[in-house]
């Protein structure tokens, strides 16, 4: 177990930036009762079962609860190393095991067969990611668009990853890593359009000495598109690319700079509300993670018609309650042109 269980304060402070606890409305569903109960299981004053197991699944890993933390505490990091331990344990919960089951049979988390696709253009390379090739047909066409104006390069890809190690399966994470890494190291630059294959790609392969040079395809545009679809519209922060890495800028001046007037919601950048579907919550809990796009999705409404952001799963999250506010949901790039 963590010794950081034991740094924990027990203030509370986290509880009020966390997501789920309002949903579940129990002290063991945020990030203090996740805490309590790991350390109540280093003591030996809990027993280890699914019912704790659950717990700890039940969370987006979005890291809203580490901002407020006075022991500096990175909450999500802590629950995610748990789950490693609850995976070799079986503690899986069924809604999870099929992700990996999925990752493992077809190389993505949909369970999908995938057309191949590899074009060779130059040393840079657009890893597409599982969400836009199978859930995003629009974002995908657009990609693919882009990928043969700038030259860039295509790959027969499987998934990078981030899923399976967000429930726990280091295993099969370290086997597509490697698979990856053999296809993506010819190259001077990868260029993705999910936040989870960004974290992916750089930061958790990083930790297995992976160096790549990643690039989200925000950084990649900006300054070359100088027009865009919408006059208007308010930005979400994906939770692995903003707080992960305070990737906030890149996404902001490309639309400033394509003519978008861009206004903020109340809780923007590093106080951005999560969307409810990372770290497998969608998978687990869907009408919950349903309730909490909705209020994201309520706050975007308050100040404009167009919601963008520069995830796909946020985009398809936020997007599926959209209608209840009468407002579009786009990723950028899909409201960008030359």
């Amino acid at each position: 177990m963590n010794e950081e269980v034991y740094h924990c304060i027990r203030c509370g402070f986290c509880t009020s930036k966390c997501v789920t606890l309002p949903e579940f409305r129990v002290e063991s569903a945020g990030p203090r009762g996740r805490m309590l109960l790991l350390r109540g299981l280093a003591e030996g004053l809990l027993e280890l079962n699914e019912n704790v197991a659950r717990r700890i699944f039940q969370c987006t890993t979005c890291d809203s609860c580490s901002l407020s933390c006075p022991a500096g505490l990175k909450l999500s990091g802590i629950f995610e190393k748990f789950r490693e331990d609850l995976f070799e344990r079986g503690l899986l919960p069924e809604n999870l095991r099929k992700i990996a089951e999925n990752v493992r049979k077809y190389g993505n988390p949909y369970g999908e067969i995938s057309k191949a696709v590899e074009v060779r253009r130059g040393d840079v390379c657009l890893f597409i990611g599982c969400t836009t090739r199978f859930r995003r047909e629009e974002t995908l066409k657009r990609a693919l668009e882009i990928s043969e104006i700038f030259g860039w390069s295509l790959i027969e890809e499987v998934c990078c990853g981030s899923p399976v190690k967000k429930i726990g399966d280091l295993t099969l994470f370290t086997e597509l890593m490697k698979k990856n890494y053999e296809r993506l190291r010819e190259f001077s630059k990868v260029v993705v359009l999910c936040a989870g294959c960004y974290r992916a790609l750089s930061e958790d392969y990083r930790k297995f000495g992976i160096n790549l040079n990643v690039s989200h395809i925000t950084q990649e545009l900006l300054g070359k598109f100088h027009e865009a679809e919408i006059e208007r519209a308010t930005y979400h922060d994906p939770c692995h690319l903003g707080r992960a890495f305070s990737f906030y800028e890149p996404p902001r001046e490309l639309l400033k700079k394509s003519g978008v007037e861009l206004v903020e919601m109340k809780r923007n950048r590093e106080n951005s509300r999560c969307c409810g579907g990372g770290g497998g919550f969608r998978a687990l809990h869907p009408e919950i993670s349903r309730r909490i796009a909705m209020k994201r999705v309520e706050e975007a409404s308050r100040v404009s018609e167009v919601l963008l952001t520069s995830c796909p799963f946020c985009h398809i999250n936020l997007r599926d309650v959209s209608d209840e506010f009468g407002i579009r949901v786009y990723d950028v790039i899909d409201v960008l042109r030359m």
